[in-house]
């Protein structure tokens, strides 16, 4: 029906914007309410370098490393020091601290309350904005331990923008911890759908798959990530715990070990080798010579104690397994949000004591 070319200077890059959307509207015949003369696409900024940055920003927070995630902080920082107001860097700053929070770069207290001060920060500045609200649901879901309040940031989001890749993705995290699969499996779904070619979304697929315990179908979408982005550690991390529960202890260390490599040798990375190495039964002195490895980093960085729990339940050191989880509770570590769902503590479940935890976890 229609078709245009437009050749102008990167300067003018917002302009088009609107002026594509007009054109869209004319050739549709589409009846505009409230005058003609208004703009229908309100940039985010109009300082072009910051809207650059900001590009790089998610980019670089697309690809999940800790390197990666670092480097997205400070160009987003950037941005925001060239236009305070930039309510989408603010957004974009959240979800990067966020996801320092999620991978155990920072301890929770600190990673997660920046996301929250920056989320708020983006909707205050807009309220309507719906990328502001997942990392305000991702804090009250790992953090806060508030699940009413992260239901209602994730509905809110969605409502907002039902287009918003990341919120289904994020709701189908909080689902699945939740043990509501088939919600969790839905919202994946619609991740996947929105954006097919999110590596990040079929790793995502993968994880919910794993947590419902459906793990061949978690292995096809794990596998899907990676050839989409052979370089994304949490593709290699779930598709590692994937082949640990169907038994593939070979191919498992090999992701886990290449899990390790792209992240930097991080103390979250280790922890999981060291446990994929104490579960595999013919490993435990690596096992142990990982585990001290994380207690000396534990001194100078920020290891979570559930980490460690799993590599003691692992061992099967069912006592100082559960002493773990009781420190990862006082940190407020967030993968405690995973105590009904992850199979890795299987052996801890018929424990008083973890029983006592679950319930002070509260879930729904």
């Amino acid at each position: 029906m229609w078709s245009e070319r437009y050749d102008r200077q990167l300067h003018d890059v917002f302009a088009i914007q609107d002026e594509v959307s007009r054109a869209i509207v004319a050739i549709l015949q589409v009846r505009l309410l409230g005058s003609s003369q208004s703009t229908l696409v309100r940039p985010a900024t109009t300082d072009l370098e910051a809207y650059t940055l900001y590009l790089k920003g998610r980019q670089l927070w697309n690809r999940r490393s800790v390197p990666d995630l670092l480097r997205s902080v400070d160009f987003l920082e950037q941005a925001l020091a060239r236009d305070p107001n930039y309510a989408l860097a603010h957004a974009g700053l959240a979800d990067s601290h966020a996801l320092l929070g999620f991978y155990c770069v920072r301890r929770p207290v600190e990673a997660f309350g920046d996301a929250k001060r920056a989320a708020l920060r983006a909707r205050a500045i807009e309220p309507a904005l719906a990328e502001a609200r997942p990392a305000l649901a991702y804090v009250a879901m790992y953090h806060d331990w508030d699940w009413e309040a992260a239901e209602r940031e994730f509905r809110d989001a969605i409502r907002l923008n039902p287009g918003y890749a990341t919120a289904h993705q994020w709701y189908g995290n909080f689902q699945s911890v939740l043990g509501r699969v088939e919600g969790a499996l839905a919202s994946f779904q619609r991740g996947v759908a929105l954006d097919p070619l999110g590596a990040i979304r079929h790793a995502a697929l993968g994880w919910g798959y794993y947590f419902a315990r459906q793990y061949e179908q978690a292995l096809d979408q794990c596998r899907r990530a990676i050839e989409i982005d052979p370089e994304l550690p949490v593709a290699h991390h779930w598709l590692a715990h994937v082949r640990e529960e169907l038994g593939d202890w070979d191919t498992a260390e090999v992701a886990m070990r290449r899990t390790v490599e792209l992240s930097a040798r991080d103390g979250a990375s280790l922890a999981s080798l060291a446990t994929t190495m104490a579960r595999r039964g013919d490993r435990e002195q690596e096992a142990r010579a990982l585990l001290a490895e994380l207690d000396r980093l534990r001194q100078t960085s920020y290891v979570a104690a559930y980490d460690f729990a799993m590599t003691h339940a692992a061992l099967g050191e069912i006592d100082v397994a559960l002493d773990w989880l009781e420190q990862a509770y006082q940190e407020r570590t967030h993968r405690m949000a995973f105590l009904r769902v992850d199979p890795r503590i299987d052996r801890l479940r018929d424990q008083p004591r973890f029983e006592a935890l679950l319930r002070r976890m509260a879930f729904p």
